[in-house]
């Protein structure tokens, strides 16, 4: 089951082109499910639709109430107001990184009763970014980036982050995947001219999982 991270009540953080981190997960998200559908190998379902308003919980509840096998929940990254700042792109309002940021991070919780399989499923999503050189974020000091916890893989980026209810909650393995950076402008031409490339090795990663459990 794939998850977009926000909804329209609640858009997320606002990036250097002026669209919500809402935008660029639903692109993702629409990317990776008619990947994965075309393959023919896995049954695909969603959280919610676009333009659907339903609550972190409730959400963790229609991921509940069916037999799935695996949650990823994807999402795009910002940095706090106090190493951003406010700028004007074609109009638009935006807001934009004072430092060079980029890479992406991925979260498991302890407190998942499935918490092997979303690491391993983490991994796997980590390899597949690497064979496109796409590496993890790494912090610098002077960055205090939302959502870092305890580190428990440098080479793929993998945090453990057990306040995340939908980590938390699910009662298969999931994994919440912060692709990128949409408050640099280097980070986000990347995602935003790669993200078939990111949904295909989504995907992948997704068919190794699988086949692991065969």
């Amino acid at each position: 089951m794939l998850d977009s991270g926000h909804t329209d009540k609640d858009p997320g953080a606002l990036g250097v082109r002026g669209e919500y981190e809402k935008h660029y997960n639903d692109l993702l998200i629409q990317e990776v499910y008619t990947t994965l559908s075309r393959s023919g190998r896995f049954k695909v379902s969603l959280t919610h639709k676009p333009g659907e308003e339903l609550s972190l919980k409730e959400r963790v509840s229609r991921a509940n109430a069916i037999p799935v096998d695996l949650l990823l929940s994807l999402h795009h990254n910002a940095v706090s107001e106090s190493v951003s700042k406010a700028a004007v792109f074609q109009g638009k309002s935006i807001r934009e990184s004072m430092e060079p940021v980029s890479g992406y991070s991925l979260y498991v919780s302890q407190e998942n009763p499935k918490f092997t399989g979303s690491l391993l499923f983490a991994t796997d999503i980590g390899a597949a970014m690497e064979e496109i050189e796409r590496y993890p974020f790494q912090a610098k000091p002077s960055l205090q980036v939302p959502g870092s916890q305890r580190l428990m893989n440098m080479r793929f980026g993998i945090f453990q982050y057990d306040a995340l209810g939908i980590l938390r909650s699910a009662h298969m393995p999931a994994v919440l995947f912060e692709v990128g950076f949409i408050v640099d402008r280097n980070d986000e031409l990347w995602l935003s001219q790669n993200r078939t490339l990111v949904a295909q090795q989504l995907v992948n990663a997704i068919s190794r999982f699988a086949e692991r459990r065969r």
